[in-house]
């Protein structure tokens, strides 16, 4: 049949409209419940086309052990009833990346919990660069909960040979650990850079915040957000920011909370660098309550490291330091107009072998 000039204006006037509206076409688009009645079949159906969207008009709990995703999607929360849905998650979100392509996955207004029934993956969300490519991550408002305290990560970042791109903006973590298991709000691996802004992430027992691993330097962005640690008490180093691999790290206008009865070095920020580092940290706020010996910033470098601290506060931390650091190849710090309480018993420690080689600025307080 053939189509009549008019009719062929208006199919292309209609894709025109389509298209600058800004939409993702009906074929990038899966809406769950009422197309696809599980995550993973409206996965697999959009995964790698231009604007791949997962929709969920649903509140409700969608359940698996595994939703697996190998190409860019992105999933959000729809709407019920005209207001914004907040779907539920239970089971592990794992994005495998493979070859040397670029992909992105998107998750935006979910809630996030494990799944116990998933024996062995303590994790909720993984993302796995397994070639040479690289993975972006972006969580927007989402929140990632451990109820039963089993001791769950919530992300998890490999990047095995290619490199990775995260960024977590206004979400929340609230974790749980248990004895055997320490829990990371975000464990990082591999060669890339964490933006973590305006973000929460809580823990009940033992574990760190945000890990970033030795395999390779890591650049962290930490900003407006807040860190709470409730760890027992036993042999533990609870930390809100725990980096190794180098990389520099920017951390400004968070709160750390340290309530930490540990015999460990429970701090706020802890550097054990294997490669030159640079640190900066502004206008931060370090407190808590506990017994032992609490640390805001404790650095033991094994190489380089400049330390920059300016218009921060440290208050509360029991029988706490400041800032202590410890030998290295060489370290130099800056220390500007910092407010220390006097709960705290040193505001400044530096190893034997360090202190020659470190500066201080004229208006610590």
């Amino acid at each position: 049949m053939t189509m009549r000039a008019s009719d062929q204006s208006m199919c292309l006037a209609v894709g025109l409209i389509a298209v600058l509206a800004g939409g993702p076409a009906a074929a990038d688009l899966a809406v769950v419940p009422f197309e696809y009645d599980t995550i993973q079949e409206a996965i697999d159906a959009v995964q790698g086309t231009p604007d791949a969207t997962v929709r969920i008009d649903s509140n409700a709990a969608f359940e698996a052990h595994l939703f697996t995703i190998e190409d860019s999607v992105r999933i959000v929360g729809g709407t019920v009833g005209g207001e914004p849905a907040r779907p539920r998650i239970h089971g592990l979100v794992l994005f495998t990346l493979r070859g040397s392509a670029r992909g992105t996955l998107t998750l935006e207004g979910l809630r996030i919990r494990p799944q116990p029934a998933t024996i062995g993956l303590h994790r909720m969300l993984s993302v796995v660069v397994a070639d040479t490519g690289l993975a972006e991550l972006h969580v927007v408002d989402c929140s990632f909960s451990d109820p039963e305290g089993l001791g769950y990560d919530a992300i998890e970042i490999l990047g095995q040979a290619g490199s990775f791109e995260v960024e977590v903006t206004g979400s929340d973590m609230d974790l749980g650990g248990e004895p055997d298991r320490a829990p990371l709000g975000i464990d990082a691996n591999g060669t890339g850079s964490v933006a973590v802004r305006g973000t929460s992430i809580s823990i009940d027992g033992d574990g760190t915040a945000i890990y970033l691993a030795d395999d390779a330097p890591i650049d962290l962005e930490l900003t407006d957000s807040t860190i709470t640690i409730d760890a027992p008490l036993r042999l533990s180093t609870p930390a809100g920011v725990e980096a190794h691999g180098g990389g520099e790290l920017t951390i400004a206008r968070s709160e750390f909370v340290l309530n930490a009865t540990a015999l460990g070095y429970p701090s706020g920020v802890y550097m054990a660098a294997v490669a030159p580092a640079i640190a900066t940290l502004d206008a931060n706020v370090f407190g808590g309550s506990g017994v032992g010996v609490h640390y805001a910033v404790l650095a033991l470098p094994r190489t380089w490291l400049l330390l920059t601290a300016t218009n921060n506060v440290v208050t509360g931390v029991n029988t706490g330091v400041a800032v202590q650091v410890g030998a290295g190849e060489g370290a130099h710090l800056v220390l500007v107009n910092n407010t220390i309480d006097d709960a705290v018993v040193d505001a400044v420690s530096l190893g034997a072998s360090t202190e020659p080689r470190c500066s201080r600025g004229s208006s610590t307080t």
